[in-house]
């Protein structure tokens, strides 16, 4: 058995988007980068019978993602079929509630988790040389499950 290694560029994410009445995932294209970041609360469970460590048992879990990507404009034809930085905007400003999706890896064999997530942060930036970035950063809210 021999494992893959994963290129930055094969990890994905999607966000659904109602696209003729249809939910559709559509992949967030031209990302720089995309991180997913999962915390476990720690529960202290010492008892007089633990000796001088104390003891730990796993708590609470909650997730983070962030993706950064280059600026791009959807033209008309194409608006429905992208996610753009314009749409984060939009989207956090309606306070939306969105469902993703990470992908790491390609094909049948790539990893998938998806989730219910709200954007806390959005950062524009345009600088004189170079092209415009977005960031967003997502909250997790509810479980990050895992697709079969």
């Amino acid at each position: 058995m021999s494992l893959t290694k994963i290129k930055g560029r094969d990890v994905l994410l999607t966000v659904t988007r109602d696209v003729g009445g249809v939910p559709t995932e559509i992949v967030v294209g031209c990302s720089n980068d995309i991180s997913l970041d999962l915390d476990t609360e720690s529960e202290e469970a010492t008892c007089t019978a633990s000796g001088a460590f104390k003891e730990f048992e796993p708590g609470q879990m909650s997730w983070t993602g962030a993706n950064n990507l280059v600026v791009r404009e959807a033209r008309l034809g194409d608006a429905d079929d992208n996610v753009t930085a314009e749409n984060f905007i939009d989207l956090q400003i309606a306070q939306a509630i969105l469902n993703i999706k990470f992908s790491i890896g390609v094909g049948a064999s790539a990893a998938k988790y998806k989730g219910q997530c709200f954007i806390t942060k959005g950062s524009l930036k345009g600088q004189q040389k170079g092209l415009a970035t977005f960031g967003t950063t997502l909250q997790g809210t509810g479980p990050l499950d895992k697709v079969v």
